[in-house]
């Protein structure tokens, strides 16, 4: 026997809402996918992300950080480089994100090839 109490609206959607504002915004989700298994400076990151304005990439970079997904390493040289990575919990917050990528592809594929998902 569970001692969990079944689900309700309020425990369901605290916990959605939370992980939807860590990775809502347009560009959030797209760094965490990038910085996936690597290590990057900010420079990349905007080569990866053309669209994104340098001003929004500093404050989602920032966001994360405080939310705990990203470090960020300063490199004090000339000129001064910033580096920036996932924490544990930003590599598992990417798998996820990575797993969305590939059920969007599968499905998607289907849909456009017309194949209909079959009920469960």
């Amino acid at each position: 026997m569970s001692i969990h109490s079944p689900p309700t609206i309020n425990n369901i959607t605290q916990p959605l809402n939370s992980v939807i504002n860590i990775i809502g915004g347009k560009w959030r989700a797209l760094i965490i996918f990038f910085l996936h298994d690597r290590l990057m400076r900010y420079s990349d990151l905007k080569k990866e992300i053309p669209n994104i304005s340098q001003r929004m990439l500093s404050l989602d970079l920032r966001k994360l950080e405080k939310e705990g997904i990203v470090t960020r390493r300063v490199i004090d040289e000339k000129p001064i480089k910033v580096e920036y990575k996932l924490t544990v919990i930003g590599v598992e917050l990417s798998k996820i994100l990575h797993s969305l990528h590939a059920w969007e592809q599968k499905n998607m594929q289907s849909k456009l090839t017309g194949v209909n998902a079959e009920a469960i």
